[in-house]
């Protein structure tokens, strides 16, 4: 479980003795991951860094490729438990501002577990996009029927698979991952309500973990 929580920064992290730590005595994070989003309709990008540890981390540091901070977050003051994970949206704005501030490379990780011990793992980020989704039906603004409803679109072969999700007000909505190649999708009968805004998104996948977002919102009749 992710703790939200987290006290970002970045200052310097000497006094932990990290620089005298051997990557021998460390322990190994795991499934570390950095993955930039782009979502063409609303013109707007985020990139993701996250990772996991065996043990409670109290303290973690993220560097760019060249050793520059990127930021660091700790666990709660007071908190019995560290972090078991993290899973940070570092920032939600232009393609053009992320490009131009996150390097591509290999990002370390850091951490000092809540017992003491030191936690090392890495995450390349590689700013390769597939193409955006061409959605074909349903597009913005229309009205469709609550059953039988195919969603289509133009799939690209450089596109590793797509992620199709819906959702319709406060539900949970529907998250389907497909296969590359694959351009519809029928919507099973029982998952939309009668007369409602929905919005569906979907995401042309990557191999390097990036995904392009493309989406429109549709009424039910």
């Amino acid at each position: 479980m992710f703790k939200t929580s987290l006290v970002l920064s970045c200052v310097a992290l000497t006094a932990l003795g990290w620089q005298q730590t051997s990557p021998r005595s460390s322990l190994p994070l795991k499934e570390e991951r950095m993955m930039l989003e782009y979502n063409v309709t609303l013109g707007e990008a985020v990139l993701r860094v996250e990772a996991e540890s065996e043990e409670d981390l109290g303290r973690v540091q993220v560097s760019k490729a060249n050793g520059d901070c990127l930021f660091v977050l700790e666990a709660p003051s007071g908190a019995v438990r560290g972090l078991s994970g993290f899973k940070i949206e570092l920032q939600e704005g232009s393609l053009a501002d992320i490009l131009a501030n996150y390097p591509e490379g290999l990002y370390s990780i850091r951490a000092r577990t809540a017992g003491g011990k030191v936690a090392l793992g890495s995450a390349l980020l590689l700013l390769d996009l597939p193409p955006a989704p061409q959605l074909v039906y349903p597009f913005e603004g229309a009205v469709v029927p609550v059953s039988g409803l195919v969603v289509r679109w133009l799939a690209d072969r450089q596109a590793s698979g797509y992620r199709v999700e819906m959702e319709q007000g406060e539900s949970d909505g529907l998250v389907i991952q497909l296969p590359p190649g694959k351009n519809s999708l029928q919507i099973p009968d029982g998952i939309l309500a009668r007369g409602a805004e929905t919005k569906l998104e979907i995401a042309a996948l990557s191999a390097n973990g990036n995904r392009t977002v493309a989406e429109v919102s549709f009424t039910t009749r």
